[in-house]
């Protein structure tokens, strides 16, 4: 993550940071403690109020079975070499130095990486991931896993050799994903530097009644052996619909709820065209008065002004990050799209 933000961005990020990202953490400890939901608000095991705010990590290439790799060993000497240069313990003391308290890893747990045959799983890359929570928690900085490219969605599984949209046809991969949930869970049960398990990155399940089948059978494995990390269930993506979100009420108390917001300010050039201050506040206010975070926290999980943003697009993420301050919403900024063209 070093050198990856223009200078007016991170300008941008330390002076929304030093606002509200303190979240009622004790200042003299930074060691991460366990969090937990109450209501629409997470707390520390001291029961202050903590407000997740900070960024994703992805994305990175880690080889796996998929990958021209003749054996294991190959495999994790090649992960380890990425690791090296992916994230380091001066990369979180840099994040915590900018104020953020939490990293969401995007794409580090592929599943297919996870996996080295069915049912088998890679210790090898497992413990780099614990190398990068160890890194995290003397640092500070909380760890949101993320399960990513698991057939869930065709934009991010058709073009590299994965799963397309199967997770919700294919009954085997199902299980298996299930099942490797359950394998993570158990492995980092009673690790504090893990805030929780983000179960899926954008799914696109044809129904509303798929996804809640699939999330509650994911919540079911991981209570099964943890009983204490927050569970993130991300909504529909690919189109957002309404009427599917996050598939309905879990029987749950330790669930934050998660959506993403891009803006592609490009293409709403000119600027009379770019979202303003006020429809975005509105729009915000709108998606928070649904049923579902009445009673949830929310976790804007990515966001970012997308492609030859420029001033508009630092314009519309100031907006963002101070309107989502403003309401108390739990947020991890998404870096890639604003820096590759800029």
């Amino acid at each position: 993550m070093k050198n990856m933000f223009c200078p007016l961005l991170l300008i941008l990020f330390l002076t929304c940071f030093s606002i509200s990202c303190s979240g009622g953490e004790p200042k003299s400890d930074i060691t991460p403690v366990f969090l937990r939901v109450e209501g629409t608000k997470i707390l520390n095991a001291h029961g202050a109020r903590v407000f997740l705010r900070g960024f994703n990590s992805g994305p990175m290439k880690f080889a796996s079975y998929k990958d021209d790799h003749r054996n294991l060993q190959d495999i994790y000497n090649f992960n380890r070499k990425v690791y090296e240069h992916y994230l380091t313990a001066d990369d979180f003391r840099n994040i915590r130095e900018m104020g953020a308290n939490v990293v969401r890893l995007h794409s580090f747990l592929k599943f297919w990486t996870l996996e080295t045959e069915k049912g088998n799983y890679d210790d090898n890359f497992l413990q780099i991931l614990d190398r990068i929570i160890d890194d995290a928690s003397r640092n500070g900085i909380y760890i949101i896993i993320v399960m990513a490219q698991a057939g869930q969605n065709n934009p991010q599984n058709e073009n590299e050799g994965g799963f397309g949209n199967s997770i919700w046809t294919d009954e085997d991969l199902r299980n298996r994903v299930i099942s490797a949930w359950r394998h993570v869970a158990q492995r980092y049960v009673g690790n504090p530097c893990v805030a929780g398990y983000d179960i899926l990155n954008e799914p696109s399940p044809p129904s509303k009644e798929a996804l809640y089948s699939f999330y509650s059978e994911v919540i079911t494995a991981i209570r099964s052996v943890d009983s204490d990390h927050i569970v993130f269930l991300d909504r529909k993506h690919f189109p957002k619909e309404t009427d599917i979100r996050w598939g309905g009420i879990y029987n749950d108390k330790n669930i934050v709820l998660q959506t993403h917001e891009y803006v592609d300010a490009k293409k709403n050039q000119p600027a009379n065209h770019y979202p303003t201050r006020q429809e975005l506040e509105q729009g915000i206010k709108e998606y928070l008065s649904w049923t579902e975070l009445q009673e949830r926290p929310l976790l804007v999980g990515e966001f970012s002004a997308i492609w030859d943003a420029g001033k508009s697009g630092l314009q519309w993420t100031d907006d963002m990050i101070e309107l989502m301050n403003k309401q108390e919403i739990n947020w991890t900024y998404f870096w890639l799209f604003a820096v590759w063209r800029g």
